[in-house]
């Protein structure tokens, strides 16, 4: 596949575009006939490519090369002997020692820029080759690139890139409230590439694609939360990676995601999709297992305390909890086993006690502690899901007990002072 653009020369042909050069902008393209990385400033050569998935995804790509490799696969290329160096897009911008350079190496080609101009400018004339005749297969490949870029421009022209940026900003979400021991799950279509690199205990080496800037303002969201993207720590074949395609089926990416909180990665066993589920939708479901290990709420059940002292000075308590203990007993009849007679016993006793005997009063365990404090902690308690109105009783209950703690000592302080006086 071949553009059609304009050089440094001006001319227009077939091979327009199709090769470049200019001066590495930094150190990390390789060259693709050494696999060595190209300096930074040095002079490199490209030729474009058209058919990788990126290519058809971001437009033609350079593969670059040193001058001496470009000059050692140019039949490969396609750079034959009689083109000339002048036609390489970004000649005219070249140093004249490195024109100079490339005409050493390439040598003087019969197709200058110049006359590459003049053949043009014969073809605008209507001295142009016969068009080589399409075929079937041909014409509906490039209908369906066709509509497949159409539908890429509508998409980019609804939401660009600096609106979901600008978006992203002012939608800065918080994460929903509640405990830090609680597991928070986060799942849906993010519209982001993360990619393979891994970054640090966020992002794994698993993902699927190349990272897109998106994909970078997800990071940093998860980053920002101590979120983890699930579906990027489990080793899976291509097929259970991609989760949304294309229509035509032609790209297919992961942009839906399976998050956690990082304190519970380890509950996460596996993230896939499965792209044979029929859901009539682009998307594929994505499916996770997890193992959450739940602490059992066991609490204690509390001895009932009984006021007893009331049976000595109340005969009214005593005489119906007398009454109330026999009927019970008698009730439950004779037992020929001593432990269960015990057992009737026992029981004819508490029942009893519960509907006949009014239970002790709590007592405070500090001498300074007041009723009213007492039931601020109560309300504290019960607030204990609620984090900002536990800080605020919490904060009242400290106040409180400040004050009746100092208020409690300086009675008894004014008690010994009093008895200090009047001491003999």
């Amino acid at each position: 596949m071949l553009l059609s653009d304009k050089d440094d020369a001006g001319g227009s042909s077939s091979l327009d575009g199709e090769y470049s050069t200019e001066y590495a902008k930094s150190g990390k393209s390789k060259c693709r006939g050494c696999e060595e990385f190209i300096a930074k400033d040095s002079l490199r050569v490209s030729q474009k490519e058209y058919t990788s998935q990126r290519a058809v995804m971001y437009g033609p790509q350079d593969l670059w090369h040193h001058v001496d490799c470009f000059v050692d696969k140019r039949d490969e290329l396609g750079f034959t002997a009689d083109l000339d160096p002048s036609i390489i897009k970004g000649f005219g911008k070249l140093k004249p020692e490195d024109k100079a350079l490339l005409y050493e190496k390439l040598g003087k080609g019969k197709k200058t820029a110049e006359k590459r101009k003049q053949e043009a400018k014969k073809d605008t004339n209507g001295n142009k080759k016969a068009k080589k005749e399409e075929t079937e297969e041909e014409k509906t490949l490039r209908e369906q690139s066709k509509l497949l870029w159409s539908m890429r421009d509508k998409l980019s022209k609804d939401v660009s890139n600096a609106a979901m940026k600008l978006l992203l900003q002012l939608n800065k979400q918080e994460m929903p409230a509640g405990e830090s021991r609680d597991p928070l799950i986060i799942m849906g279509d993010f519209n982001a590439k993360v990619g393979t690199d891994k970054v640090d205990d966020i992002v794994g080496k698993h993902g699927l694609g190349i990272r897109n800037e998106r994909g970078e303002k997800l990071i940093e969201w998860c980053q920002t939360n101590n979120i983890i993207v699930g579906n990027t720590w489990f080793q899976q074949p291509p097929r259970r990676k991609w989760t949304w395609k294309s229509p035509g089926d032609e790209t297919r990416n992961q942009i839906d995601y399976m998050m956690i909180s990082k304190r519970y990665r380890n509950a996460l066993l596996l993230a896939k999709t499965f792209p044979s589920a029929d859901c009539y939708s682009d998307h594929v479901p994505v499916v996770g297992k997890f193992k959450l290990k739940l602490k059992k709420n066991t609490k204690p059940s509390a001895n009932i305390k009984f006021d007893l002292a009331i049976l000595k000075t109340n005969q009214t308590i005593r005489e119906k909890y007398q009454i109330s203990v026999q009927n019970k007993f008698e009730a439950l009849g004779d037992a020929e086993e001593v432990e269960q007679q015990w057992e009737n016993f026992k029981s004819a006793r508490m029942e009893a006690a519960t509907e006949v005997i009014p239970k002790v009063k709590r007592k405070a365990k500090q001498k300074w502690m007041t009723e009213e404090i007492l039931n601020m902690m109560e309300e504290r308690r019960c607030a204990k899901g609620n984090k900002e109105k536990y800080e605020q009783i919490h904060k009242k209950v400290q106040e409180e007990c400040n004050m009746s703690k100092e208020n409690w000592i300086n009675e008894k302080c004014k008690e010994i002072e009093q008895q200090q006086k009047h001491a003999p």
